[in-house]
């Protein structure tokens, strides 16, 4: 991207940093999509708190990734709004979205194989890299990302596969580089689709211990989990949906014991598998 006067955008000068609060970073406004005579999400209804982990459960086909291509700006609302920072963002371009502070990961991790990883995670610079024009691009620029690039890497435990081949990486380790690429912007909010889906139990604990350690920063987390284990032991606040439709919302303990959502979610299989 290029700002006003053809130069390339500036990244942040430093990583996540904002307080915790009770004000509400994101809202979803009675948001339905529909694709064809399918009615994917109803009415779904909701804030996310500045500084908390939210999670955002239910049964497989529920519309928990859908709800984030909405946030995104992938899918436009049939009906509804979202609000990013009191701001709509309903319609705007996914790039856009994504300048105003809002990162994703993604449930299938798909980096390029033959680049470095330190290479992988300079391409999230896209507002250098993938300028119209290479001549703002100095020197100067890119040891600049290169620099903020390593720094991600090394927040999450990458430090030393900078200079691999991405596609040398055991899966673990590919969805720590997909979260390094998601920090490297200093979004206000990050979205995790699903981040420890295929892991052993001792790589999930490592990468709890990761998110935890990123939200100490101040960044905001809204996390997709299929496994309300892991979303327990992570999670401030769930939300659940089933068939669309926003069943439940509260605290994990509270939520996890209603009966609505044992019968919803709980009753259709046993996910249920608690990690300290």
């Amino acid at each position: 991207m290029v700002d006003k006067a053809g130069r390339p955008e500036q990244l942040p000068d430093s990583l996540p940093n904002e307080a915790t609060t009770t004000e509400a970073i994101l809202r979803v406004d009675h948001v339905t999509i529909h694709f064809g005579g399918l009615t994917a999400l109803s009415g779904v209804d909701f804030q996310v708190r500045r500084g908390e982990i939210c999670g955002l459960v239910g049964p497989n086909g529920a519309g928990k990734t859908t709800l984030f291509n909405v946030v995104c700006g992938v899918y436009r609302p049939s009906a509804g709004a979202v609000y990013f920072r009191g701001q709509a963002i309903s319609g705007l371009p996914v790039h856009r979205i994504a300048r105003q502070g809002i990162a994703r990961t993604f449930q299938v991790v798909k980096p390029i194989p033959h680049m470095t990883c330190l290479e992988n995670v300079m391409v999230a610079a896209g507002a250098h890299l993938l300028a119209r024009t290479w001549t703002p691009f100095t020197t100067r620029d890119k040891r600049r990302v290169e620099s903020r690039a390593l720094e991600a890497l090394d927040r999450l435990g990458l430090a030393g596969e900078a200079h691999l081949p991405a596609g040398q990486l055991n899966l673990g380790y590919l969805r720590r580089l997909e979260l390094a690429r998601a920090i490297l912007l200093n979004p206000s909010l990050l979205l995790l689709d699903e981040p420890v889906a295929g892991l052993g139990y001792d790589a999930v604990e490592e990468f709890i211990a990761l998110i935890r350690s990123l939200h100490r920063t101040g960044l905001t987390v809204l996390l997709v989990e299929h496994n309300t284990g892991v979303a327990e032991a992570l999670c401030n606040r769930l939300l659940v949906l089933d068939q669309g439709r926003l069943i439940a919302q509260g605290h994990p303990d509270q939520v996890l014991s209603d009966p609505v959502v044992i019968e919803a979610y709980l009753g259709k299989d046993d996910q249920h598998a608690p990690i300290p």
